[in-house]
């Protein structure tokens, strides 16, 4: 028999109260990067986190129009081993979801990553609905690992 999937959010929710996951939040820092999608030229806000194994560094790159709810977004995703911070890792995939822990939801589309030629990932139809605190997950598979990291996001 499995475990329904809302006993699965509650216990989720109730480590995440514990602090466990605050842990992954307090490496991740801004910097002002240029955005090659939509318009040339726009600078945006770079956030860079480390996996929760601490085996890779994930450098997001927000929407245009920074983390905006209810309009699908796109973001751009760059993938470096922490011990070679400069260097995009060739060969990898990438998943990324969303949740709400105080709601215990999560987003309501499926998003779409796509690889480029340079290594990096565009992520599209990042869905946001709600008002309220979300957790962007960022799963990196480079087989036999998988390793997450979460990037916080408040939206009004």
């Amino acid at each position: 028999m499995s475990t329904p999937r809302p006993l699965v959010r509650a216990l989720a929710a109730l480590v995440l109260s514990a602090g466990v996951a605050a842990v992954s939040f307090a490496a991740v820092s801004f910097a002002a990067v240029s955005f090659p999608i939509g318009q040339p030229g726009v600078v945006r806000a770079e956030k860079s986190v480390t996996s929760n194994g601490g085996r890779y560094v994930f450098h997001v790159v927000e929407p245009e129009g920074g983390f905006v709810r209810g309009k699908p977004l796109s973001l751009e995703v760059r993938v470096t081993r922490a011990d070679e911070p400069t260097v995009t890792v060739p060969g990898l995939g990438l998943v990324v979801d969303a949740d709400m822990p105080e709601h215990l939801h999560g987003t309501n589309r499926v998003t779409r990553v796509e690889r480029r030629a340079d290594g990096t990932f565009v992520v599209e139809n990042l869905y946001l609905h709600m008002p309220g605190w979300w957790e962007v997950f960022l799963d990196v598979v480079e087989s036999p690992w998988t390793e997450r990291a979460q990037v916080r996001v408040e939206l009004d």
